[in-house]
């Protein structure tokens, strides 16, 4: 689950422990890199947390605490997508077929989404 701050400045991003594991093992890397490209478009992670439960059956919820990058007028998004170079458990729409390039897609979409709707992207340097 994904939480905008009221300022739209931070994300909020619910996570599990593969995915936590995961940062923590990158996370010397992931620092060298914006030490060393500090103009990345990469979001910034500036934290992971732990909420602790105990009066909920000791539950805990691991949170992201994230960089909201992008134009903060949501009309001005088309199509969001998490990518993490990945194929496992990465589509959330089915249907592609009746979609036409400029529609609007609410949901938070996956790799395999971005290679079925916009299979690349150009990006101009000059």
């Amino acid at each position: 689950m994904f939480f905008l701050t009221h300022d739209k400045r931070l994300i909020l991003k619910t996570t599990d422990d593969e995915e936590a594991k995961l940062f923590i093992s990158i996370l010397e890397d992931y620092s060298l890199h914006f030490r060393s490209n500090p103009e990345s478009q990469i979001a910034r992670i500036f934290g992971l947390f732990e909420l602790k439960f105990q009066e909920v059956g000791g539950r805990n919820i691991k949170i992201f605490v994230m960089e909201a990058i992008g134009p903060s007028e949501q009309d001005a998004i088309l199509r969001k997508y998490d990518l993490k170079g990945s194929s496992y458990d990465r589509q959330v729409e089915r249907s592609y077929k009746s979609l036409d390039p400029a529609s609007k897609i609410d949901k938070i979409l996956k790799d395999i989404d971005f290679q079925n709707i916009e299979n690349n992207f150009e990006i101009d340097l000059s």
